[in-house]
């Protein structure tokens, strides 16, 4: 690959971090209007993914909260989210299932964007998940039916990392076939630890590919 290519797909590219410590100390150099994307964890709820996107937006950089579904309460607690991330000027999420059990009304994505919807949220790109070596809790057939049924909400799919191109280009042809046709990220870890990739592949449900590691 050139050094040509590889510099405009860095430049492309969409980052994501974790809301830790140091985390904005360790993001400086990245140039102001990436994208840059806050996970959410399910223990210590959605208040320090909120507090680093609007944060990261002030900054100049694009901010992609994840909401999480099973992190967040009700209606009434989202409408709270939904204003908050408008005040800090944040104009983009990506909605997630989310890990553990639901702490309130929403047990996955779809039940999220479909109140989100119905709130009339201000939102012009909304992303949602899509799984090229499946889920370890959801069956083949229920990804698929489920990303049909939250395409009409969102604007773009992020793939989980996968490590095999060819699974992602199979992938990408079957649900394809099944008649998605939003546009689709492909999820690429960064600079991690081999170990800690494995970790987390194994809880997100990387199959064969992280044979790879």
């Amino acid at each position: 690959m050139s050094d040509v290519l590889k510099r405009a797909l860095l430049t492309g590219a969409d980052f994501e971090v974790i809301p830790l410590e140091g985390v904005l100390e360790k993001i400086s150099s990245i140039e102001p209007g990436s994208t840059v994307s806050v996970t959410a964890s399910p223990t210590r709820g959605m208040s320090p993914t909120l507090d680093l996107a609007i944060e990261l937006q002030v900054r100049g950089l694009r901010a992609v909260p994840h909401l999480s579904a099973r992190t967040i309460e009700n209606r009434r607690d989202l409408a709270s989210i939904i204003k908050r991330l408008d005040d800090g000027g944040v104009g983009q999420v990506f909605v997630t299932g989310g890990d553990g059990q639901p702490h309130g009304d929403y047990y996955d994505a779809l039940s999220l964007l479909e109140d989100m919807a119905a709130l009339g949220h201000p939102f012009l790109e909304v992303g949602i998940t899509g799984y090229p070596e499946g889920h370890p809790l959801i069956s083949s057939d229920r990804l698929h039916q489920s990303l049909l049924e939250k395409e009409k909400f969102a604007t773009y799919v992020v793939t989980q990392m996968c490590f095999s191109p060819e699974t992602i280009v199979d992938w990408v042809a079957s649900i394809r076939a099944d008649g998605v046709t939003l546009p689709i990220k492909v999820g690429v870890p960064g600079a991690v630890d081999p170990a800690r990739l494995l970790t987390i592949g194994a809880r997100i449900g990387v199959g064969d590919s992280m044979r790879f590691l």
